[in-house]
């Protein structure tokens, strides 16, 4: 697919503040950081490597791979994506899931291998089967539930959620009209006239969710995404467009909240306060040690069992293991 001029003018030269990274002048010029950052679930990082490197993964190649993800979840009415980053805490999460009344769909990052703790209900995914990237995310298949699935929940991977909050997620994820989606929003302040007031919301939050076939065909036609980098998402329809969005915040669910307010994409929202404390990360917990990198090499697997044991969290919290 071509790169529009104006993006291939944006591609390299402009740089975004990656968290003080200090090598952050070759982030959008390496081939192998910029295969991470791909990785990382990042359409930028695609158009660079497409643009500056020869046989580099295109979006094409995405689309294709969604093709053997739809296999593998044919007849499942209900899957719950639970990523693997380390086996034992994607173990815990599965049980939580088969609880709620959901399918584990197991899928995991390279570097943590694939996981062996697996429950008979669970079907193990190998979604960077054929894109051989040396990192993979979770949100690189968030861009393309209407490919393979009817509707698709998820959760980051240092989430534990007590039983009766995910019988109320499941609930709600298996009430959403086809067309709308469910997300977390990115402030623990409890009011809702306290968020207005006190926080800028520059995304929707992947800690917990739910994306159905027709909304993420919508999100994905109106060049919309889950993904970091989303201005240069190839249906960005428009340089005007393209212009207005490379304004906005870049990461992660920030695309989806465009979706929300300039297209009015209907969002049920999961407030944050209701899942932190099950919320297992640098961000939420004062005593966490950081182990990993913070940056495109972040592994929270690392710091996941750096930091936690998870069968004992389990206990704590009433999951039954």
């Amino acid at each position: 697919m071509p790169i529009p001029q104006y993006m291939k003018d944006n591609i390299v030269n402009q740089n975004n503040d990656v968290n003080a990274d200090e090598n952050i002048r070759t982030m959008f010029s390496d081939q192998d950081r910029l295969l991470k950052r791909l990785g990382n679930a990042n359409w930028r990082a695609l158009r660079a490597l497409n643009m500056q490197f020869d046989d580099m993964p295109t979006a094409e190649c995405f689309y294709q791979a969604a093709s053997g993800w739809k296999k593998a979840l044919e007849g499942v009415e209900y899957p719950w994506l639970v990523w693997s980053v380390d086996e034992d805490w994607a173990y815990v999460q599965q049980k939580m899931v088969v609880e709620a009344g959901w399918t584990p769909i197991v899928g995991y990052d390279p570097r943590a291998k694939p996981p062996t703790k697996l429950l008979k209900e669970s079907i193990l995914v190998d979604f960077n089967q054929g894109l051989n990237l040396p990192i993979f995310y979770m949100h690189i298949p968030l861009d393309f539930i209407h490919l393979f699935a009817p509707r698709l929940a998820f959760f980051h991977s240092d989430l534990l959620v007590k039983p009766e909050k995910m019988a109320k997620l499941s609930a709600l994820f298996k009430a959403l009209p086809d067309g709308e989606i469910a997300m977390t929003n990115l402030t623990k302040l409890r009011f809702e006239w306290m968020q207005k007031l006190f926080s800028k919301q520059e995304k929707l939050f992947e800690l917990a969710g739910c994306i159905t076939r027709g909304a993420s065909q919508d999100i994905f036609d109106k060049g919309c995404s889950m993904w970091q980098g989303w201005a240069f998402h190839p249906n960005c329809p428009s340089e005007e467009e393209f212009q207005r969005r490379l304004k906005l915040h870049w990461d992660h669910g920030a695309g989806l909240l465009y979706w929300q307010q300039h297209y009015g994409g209907k969002v049920t929202i999961i407030q944050e306060r209701y899942l932190d404390e099950g919320h297992f990360s640098r961000t939420s917990k004062d005593n966490f040690k950081v182990l990993s990198d913070n940056n495109e090499n972040r592994d929270t697997g690392l710091d996941l069992r750096g930091n936690y044991d998870v069968y004992r969290l389990a206990k704590q919290m009433g999951i039954s293991c």
